[in-house]
């Protein structure tokens, strides 16, 4: 029995894309995100070694760059506003402070951390700290809050009001709120009351 010649190139044809056209768990825009723990879920070696050279083609490195830039968009962005005089009275004195959402979606609630130096200088500890707690701000809004920092009787006295929008926490270096910039949240102003 004679097999046509065509029917050959076609057999020839369609065993040579099955070898080349092999399914590999990792060629997905997903994959290129996908963190690679040897110890996590058993694959093959061929596999991981996909995976592994998949991640460092271009093509991926641009699907992980417009990720982050997409998923850091998507994030709060505290803005300290700069301390403000308030009232003197008496031996103390009471000064505003406030947070605005820079980013461009809604924070949830977060603490202010408001040190004072009242004549004593940094590094030496603050003369007074109080951590108020903040209600979540939409994109653009600001939130301010009145602190009254008591005074030493002598005068004239320097004061250093020191403002950190979503402290660091042990757990948390970059504190509670994940934002798109964490490099703008202390803000800090020199006073002198007389």
């Amino acid at each position: 029995m004679r097999i046509p010649r065509t029917l050959l190139a076609v057999v020839a044809l369609a065993v040579g894309l099955s070898g080349c056209t092999r399914f590999y768990p990792g060629s997905s825009e997903a994959s290129c995100l996908e963190v690679i723990r040897p110890d996590g879920v058993r694959v093959s070696g061929d596999d991981l070694r996909f995976l592994r050279w998949w991640q460092s083609t271009e093509y991926c490195r641009r699907v992980r760059e417009q990720f982050e830039r997409s998923f850091q968009a998507s994030l709060p962005n505290f803005g300290v506003l700069r301390p403000q005089l308030g009232v003197l009275l008496g031996n103390t004195h009471t000064f505003e402070v406030g947070v605005r959402n820079e980013g461009m979606t809604a924070s949830p609630d977060f603490n202010v951390r408001i040190e004072a130096w009242a004549g004593v200088a940094a590094p030496a500890p603050p003369s007074f700290t109080v951590t108020p707690r903040f209600s979540g701000l939409a994109p653009g809004a600001e939130s301010k809050q009145f602190v009254t920092v008591p005074l030493p009787v002598q005068r004239p006295v320097d004061v250093l009001i020191r403002v950190t929008a979503d402290p660091p926490t042990a757990n948390n270096p970059g504190g509670e709120v994940w934002e798109s910039d964490e490099n703008n949240n202390v803000r800090e102003r020199m006073f002198t009351i007389y």
